[in-house]
């Protein structure tokens, strides 16, 4: 299924109990045409808002 990066972007990460973040960015493969990464904001849980970036490969 195809989806908008801009309707994916903002999209909540929950944890078991909050919210731990929100999508900010991806970095894909070009040549795949496959998100291989997320870039997260977590502002609300960890201190100092960090940013995290999430692998998203699999195997």
């Amino acid at each position: 299924m195809l989806r908008s990066l801009n309707e994916i972007a903002s999209f909540q990460l929950l944890g078991i109990d909050e919210e731990i973040g929100r999508c900010k960015d991806f970095l894909f493969d070009d040549q795949s045409w496959v998100i291989r990464d997320m870039l997260v904001d977590t502002n609300k849980w960890l201190p100092g808002g960090q940013k995290v970036l999430i692998n998203l490969r699999s195997g």
